[in-house]
């Protein structure tokens, strides 16, 4: 399994879930699929990947700096932590757009026993 599979069987099913429904997920890497934008820069970024970010999301230069160029990408990293951004998950998304009120559920790490295929 993987995220582009996971996403078109949720989408799919998505048609035959009630309203006011809720969909309970594992932590699988392919459940935790993020929606571009939504993912902190870190330095295994390029920097020019981490510039491009902040100037998408606005976040005004510091003092003294004429450009985010100029700086570097630990001071890049750094700023970036100042403007969190808030994570959201493909599958949230599609949920969302579904039109009907399903909410999706992570269950914690670690807690096998609330995840019964886990049990076996």
């Amino acid at each position: 399994m993987n995220a582009k599979h996971f996403l078109n069987w949720f989408q799919n099913v998505l048609q035959f879930i009630p309203d006011k429904s809720v969909f309970v997920l594992d932590q699988a890497s392919y459940h935790k699929q993020r929606v571009p934008g939504t993912v902190m820069p870190v330095m295994s970024r390029r920097k020019a990947e981490i510039v491009k970010y902040m100037e998408h999301r606005n976040i005004p230069l510091p003092d003294l700096v004429l450009g985010f160029n100029d700086m570097t990408k630990a001071a890049l990293i750094i700023l970036s932590k100042d403007y969190p951004v808030k994570v959201k998950y493909e599958v949230e998304t599609l949920a969302e757009e579904s039109g009907k009120d399903i909410k999706v559920l992570f269950l914690s790490v670690a807690h096998c026993e609330l995840n019964p295929i886990e049990l076996i």
